[in-house]
């Protein structure tokens, strides 16, 4: 069978015939010169050259660099012998891998003056957490808000203006139905309730302006888009929009 395997240059080799000597290979077959075999190479004690076509013996030392005689060269394309084996592309850290992994059906969101690339959305996963999220991001307009963090405010926003104003309603009816010091006591405390409602309001402005901007945000919309709420009908766009999920999971 022809393996197609160039011959070894000509040189020098251990003697095929035995003798402990080397015989001149010229390249295409053994020469009648023969000489006495030189010392082994230091690091190498009692090393002798490799036969064209005859075995290794497992004393001599192997040298990469040059194929032997009688003993093919290393196969084009056997990964452990080339130098330098190119990864796949397609595999993580490798030049040209592509940001979207496949399997995973969103690519990453686009960068710019009003979207963020990274994530950076807070795990709100009740009302306490809600508050201390917004209260942490008290005036953060940039990165995104999840649907939960913003209902979550908005569910706790309602219950503090409905409580406080049916507790207000309620001391003001009292005191107007009572013709007496007491009476007129309980008028003033009522109009008290509604003052703090209006102190509520101004205390949350900011982190509720911030909130919504992070909504609209992570829902893919612009947050200028936030200025609807200052024409008619405008505060059920924004309604809309604040219920979507969000564009870049």
């Amino acid at each position: 069978m022809s393996t197609n395997t160039p011959l070894p240059p000509a040189g020098w080799y251990s003697d095929p015939r035995g003798g402990g000597g080397q015989r001149w290979w010229n390249g295409v077959e053994w020469s009648t010169e023969t000489r006495p075999a030189p010392a082994a190479p230091a690091g190498y004690p009692g090393a002798v050259a490799p036969q064209p076509g005859y075995p290794v013996q497992p004393t001599a030392p192997t040298y990469a660099a040059a194929p032997q005689p009688g003993y093919p060269a290393p196969q084009p394309g056997y990964p452990a012998s080339q130098p330098g084996y190119p990864a796949q592309p397609g595999y993580p850290g490798q030049p040209g891998y592509a940001a979207q992994q496949p399997g995973y059906p969103y690519a990453l969101p686009p960068t710019g003056a009003w979207r963020s690339a990274i994530d950076n959305r807070p795990v709100v996963t009740g009302l306490g957490s809600a508050v201390r999220t917004v209260f942490s991001r008290y005036a953060q307009f940039d990165g995104r808000a999840s649907r939960s963090e913003y209902w979550w405010w908005v569910l706790l926003n309602a219950l503090v203006i409905v409580v406080v104003y049916v507790l207000g309603l309620t001391l003001v009816i009292a005191g107007a139905s009572r013709n007496s010091a007491a009476g007129g006591g309980l008028a003033v405390l009522g109009s008290m309730m509604f003052l703090l409602i209006w102190l509520w309001e101004l205390a949350t402005l900011v982190p509720n302006l911030a909130l919504t901007i992070r909504r609209l945000r992570d829902g893919g919309f612009h947050w200028a888009l936030i200025f609807l709420a200052l024409i008619p009908l405008g505060a059920i766009a924004l309604f809309v929009m604040a219920c979507l999920p969000s564009k870049y999971p």
